[in-house]
């Protein structure tokens, strides 16, 4: 299991973008006061969905079918990998899990994770590797 963040301390400005017809914008970082930390962005087959454990709740160990990433957008919890022990996440944080790695997840007080499932990519081209 890796951890990363994609908290606003680790994004960039949005300084530019381009509209519905191809025309590029350009805005100071400073008026717009808007950060962007991309999570993913691969040219592969892929499934995202947002997952809500409730409070005392958790997903049983289990392997991961495909690379799994698990990014906390809401609440705190925590996440293991292997017989290993149960390591913090919090909001603005994500765990990576590779294919066939045994993980689980759980929680005290609830949370919300938005999961990214495809067959290989790495997290590290997009957010900062963390240790617990």
């Amino acid at each position: 299991m890796r951890l990363f963040s994609f908290e606003v301390t680790t994004g960039r400005p949005v300084t530019n973008w381009i509209d519905e017809n191809g025309v590029s914008h350009r805005v100071d970082p400073k008026t717009s006061q808007a950060v962007v930390v991309p999570l993913f962005a691969e040219d592969v087959k892929a499934q995202v969905v947002c997952m809500y454990i409730r409070a005392n709740g958790f997903l049983p160990r289990h392997p991961a079918m495909t690379a799994q990433l698990f990014a906390v957008v809401e609440g705190d919890g925590w996440v293991s990998a292997g017989g290993g022990p149960k390591v913090p996440i919090k909001t603005g944080q994500a765990a990576f899990w590779e294919r066939g790695e045994e993980h689980e997840s759980g929680t005290d007080r609830g949370l919300k994770a938005v999961i990214v499932e495809a067959e290989a990519f790495d997290p590290s081209r997009y957010m900062r590797e963390i240790t617990p």
